[in-house]
């Protein structure tokens, strides 16, 4: 009997059945039961492993324990750090605590030269966030378990990756609207900002239309430069995108009353432009934005509808799927992809501090795609 057969009977993968073997403790309760049930029935016994998650009583292993992970923050000197960023450095400091583990915290403002000191350390891991290394960075990071963390603006080449469900973002927008009772949709995007934002105004146009509703896509310009900061704050955006984005949908006709700005650091700028051309948010157009940055929020007259992306919660998940990942030894050849479910967070609930939680999630512990990459070889 083999591995194979023990998924084929749980109704799962063959990575599930690692991971349950691994005890790691991302798999459900539900799912671990069926794979040792299955193991049972078939008395299947798998090999002895060198490797085990949390062999040392600590929630790590030995292989953990001996050494440091580093995360690295790649494309910036870490001067002008987004809100977001700071979310998810928390979820992973307290990740990391909780572990007890050795961690190296660096801004790499050129990802060609990776500084000596970090290389030079005894590292067992990386997590990464940010900018593609180049060729000269590539092989030493390569040799390592490594984790990105929140979706870059191209798909990593290699490692596994925690990031915003951004399919359930534009599906949860869309959603939103429509319950709200408009037919007429707008999605307001910078062009060119990464793959992941193709698939947030995708699924928002399809919910739209699955609901029977229009909805349009209007996306500026970004400047694009070679060689800028990772994280471009709103003193590099000028007003000039997001005016040009309210000017085509005013122009529209009929024109869209339910708005989708897909990054909340257009949303200040949206809405004086909206206010300029005596449209007024909240009441002539409805808005629901994304990201939860709370400073982008602070001066609005009227607050919107906004979508949680949980950057602590995928700074948490990030740490575990690390350590699985060095405790696996190699043992796991697939490639990872956990997609972490958004929150939706209404008006009301945002004046008051509550959270609108999506279905079958928890505070602690939110709900999650898993998809698994495996690699293509020849016999």
């Amino acid at each position: 009997m083999s591995m194979r057969r023990v998924a084929q009977l749980a109704g799962v993968s063959t990575a599930t059945v690692s991971r349950v073997f691994h005890e790691n403790p991302c798999v459900s309760a539900e799912t671990a039961a069926a794979v040792r049930q299955a193991v049972e029935r078939i008395g299947f016994t798998p090999a002895p492993r060198k490797r085990r998650y949390g062999a040392n009583g600590n929630g790590t292993n030995d292989a953990v324990a001996k050494g440091a992970i580093a995360f690295l923050v790649l494309g910036t000197a870490g001067s002008s750090a987004t809100p977001a960023f700071e979310k998810l450095l928390r979820g992973v400091t307290e990740a990391v605590n909780a572990s007890d583990l050795s961690f190296v915290l660096s801004f790499v403002s050129n990802p060609a030269e990776i500084p000596s000191r970090v290389r030079d350390r005894q590292l067992v891991g990386v997590l990464c966030h940010g900018d593609q290394p180049t060729d000269a960075a590539l092989g030493w990071l390569q040799a390592l378990p490594t984790v990105w963390l929140m979706a870059n603006r191209h798909r990593p080449r290699w490692g596994d990756q925690v990031m915003p469900n951004n399919a359930v973002i534009g599906d949860t927008a869309g959603r939103y609207l429509v319950r709200r009772g408009h037919r007429r949709l707008a999605y307001l995007g910078l062009a060119r900002e990464g793959w992941c934002m193709g698939l947030r105004s995708f699924a928002f146009r399809k919910a739209a239309e699955d609901a029977g509703a229009a909805a349009d896509v209007f996306e500026a310009p970004a400047a694009v430069e070679d060689g800028r900061d990772y994280w471009h704050g709103d003193g590099e955006l000028t007003s000039a995108a997001p005016d040009r984005l309210v000017g085509q949908i005013v122009a529209a006709s009929p024109m869209p009353t339910g708005l989708f700005v897909a990054e909340d650091r257009l949303l200040p700028m949206v809405d004086r432009a909206l206010r300029s051309r005596d449209v007024r948010p909240g009441s002539d157009v409805e808005i629901i934005a994304c990201n939860n940055e709370q400073p982008h929020y602070a001066r609005l007259a009227s607050q919107p509808a906004r979508i949680d992306i949980r950057t602590e919660a995928i700074g948490r998940r990030g740490v575990e799927q690390l350590i699985w990942r060095i405790a696996s030894g190699g043992d796991a050849a697939e490639r990872i992809r956990v997609m972490v479910d958004p929150v939706l967070i209404e008006p009301n609930d945002a004046e008051n501090g509550v959270t609108s939680h999506v279905p079958g999630e928890s505070a602690d512990r939110p709900s999650a795609e898993v998809e698994v990459e495996v690699p293509i070889t020849s016999h």
